[in-house]
């Protein structure tokens, strides 16, 4: 298929398909949603080369999972068959803001998972999606009922060489008093494309930690919405992004606090070296629901080399009159005057360039609970700067 997908296309799709008659309402509606949307992307961002990928997939990527304790993570397909009602029960309860990309892989996902655990109850699982050379649809649901605690980990690679593209929609709905600990590494080849919109929402006394790390594509484009809807909720988003050579990044987090007595924080890193780019942009809105909020969002970016560039664009809208909201933001150089003072204790300058990039990462990666979560990242990060 050339071009955006039309009626026809999306016919023959789910004509294809032999699957449930809810499901096919359910892709009907988002296709829907596709075609009454427009793209919200950057001008830093090729639309062209974007909306290019929008015709639908012809490429099916492998899924690898693996999960302990008591909960149960299935490839999506395989979640249709064997947990049909809880499937079905969490798409149908889905909500929070339908982007053009977020509507396209709801209508057209061949494959992905599905996760929960029963009330009480928890464990962890981790996730390998193997993207194929073409076009891929997934769809990711980590469904959690009350008391739940779980720990996800989620890493999205290239399966061999060549260009590949990945429209990504993914969905975490923690009920009360839950709680999940999420990681996601994109370590795409440097001839791919990855488009990506989730969503969180983190219900009454829940907390959520998320850390996701950008290395691989060529380009990024990302928006996560992290919903704050039931009082005492709390959210915890982190992002390390590392770019070279022309990679680019176009990267959002919403922070939407729609309950009162709420908390959260996002935290970003970003380093670009040759001619790498980014624009990262952050909102923190409170309804007039969300009394007694406390959020922060900042964002930071070192440029490493001479045509790199990065723009931060942090905002905040508020309905409600008893919060705390703040937000920072900064695009700068390494400090020659510390590289100056590791060299002075005998470092070589390429080194204590390594050690500070380093450092400067360290400071969002290191408020993430699980250490061997943060060792890998910053093993990523380290391997990207000596390859860059």
């Amino acid at each position: 298929m050339n071009g955006i997908t039309g009626q026809k296309e999306f016919t023959d799709f789910i004509g294809s398909k032999n699957e449930p008659g809810w499901l096919k309402e359910y892709r009907q509606n988002n296709f829907e949603a596709f075609q009454a949307s427009m793209a919200t992307v950057s001008h830093y961002t090729n639309m062209k080369e974007i909306e290019e990928l929008l015709a639908g997939p012809d490429a099916e990527p492998e899924i690898r999972i693996e999960a302990k304790g008591n909960v149960i993570a299935l490839e999506f397909n395989e979640g249709l068959k064997k947990e049909a009602g809880k499937a079905r029960k969490a798409l149908s309860e889905e909500r929070g803001t339908i982007d053009r990309f977020r509507a396209f892989a709801n209508a057209f996902f061949t494959t992905g998972y599905f996760a929960f655990a029963e009330k009480g109850k928890g464990g962890e699982f981790s996730t390998e999606i193997r993207v194929q050379k073409g076009t891929n649809c997934v769809k990711s649901v980590i469904a959690m009922e009350n008391g739940n605690k779980i720990r996800a980990k989620e890493r999205i690679l290239s399966n061999g060489d060549g260009g590949a593209a990945i429209i990504f929609s993914s969905e975490a709905k923690l009920e009360n008093c839950s709680s999940l600990e999420f990681s996601s590494s994109e370590e795409l080849n440097p001839d791919s494309t990855i488009i990506s919109s989730r969503e969180m929402h983190v219900g009454r006394e829940s907390n959520s930690k998320a850390l996701y790390g950008w290395f691989g594509a060529k380009g990024a484009k990302s928006s996560v919405r992290n919903h704050l809807c039931g009082s005492g909720a709390e959210a915890l988003h982190l992002e390390a992004i590392f770019g070279s050579a022309k990679q680019h990044f176009d990267l959002s987090s919403d922070l939407l606090h729609e309950a009162p007595d709420t908390s959260a924080k996002v935290s970003v890193r970003s380093a670009f070296n040759n001619e790498s780019s980014g624009i990262f942009n952050g909102m923190i809105k409170i309804l007039k629901e969300g009394q007694k909020t406390n959020s922060f969002l900042e964002c930071h970016s070192i440029l490493l080399g001479k045509n790199a560039s990065s723009n931060n664009v942090p905002g905040l809208e508020i309905e409600a009159n008893d919060v705390k909201a703040k937000h920072s933001a900064s695009v700068h150089k390494i400090d020659e005057e510390d590289v100056f003072y590791l060299e002075s204790r005998g470092i070589p300058k390429e080194e204590a360039n390594r050690i500070l990039v380093s450092s400067f990462f360290e400071s969002i990666i290191n408020a993430f609970p699980s250490q061997n979560e943060r060792e890998r990242f910053l093993e990523s990060i380290a391997g990207k700067y000596e390859g860059g």
